[in-house]
């Protein structure tokens, strides 16, 4: 499923690989895995979470980090 991405610098990349539990219709505080292959030395990222795949939501929302 395309819900999440991530962005680090100029580039946007999709899942590399994913682990859900039971993401039905209608179900909320799933827990799962998600992975991204990014170069190596990168420091700085942000999650992108896509609407459309969490009821009532109509834009995109970010979450930005940092990696030790």
């Amino acid at each position: 499923p395309d819900y999440i991405r991530l962005q680090y610098g100029g580039t946007i990349i999709t899942l590399e690989q994913v682990a859900l539990g039971d993401d039905g219709p209608n179900t909320t505080n799933v827990l799962g895995i998600v992975s991204f292959l990014v170069p190596q030395g990168t420091t700085a990222a942000t999650f992108i979470l896509l609407p459309g795949h969490t009821p009532n939501t109509t834009s995109q929302a970010t979450i930005p980090f940092q990696i030790p």
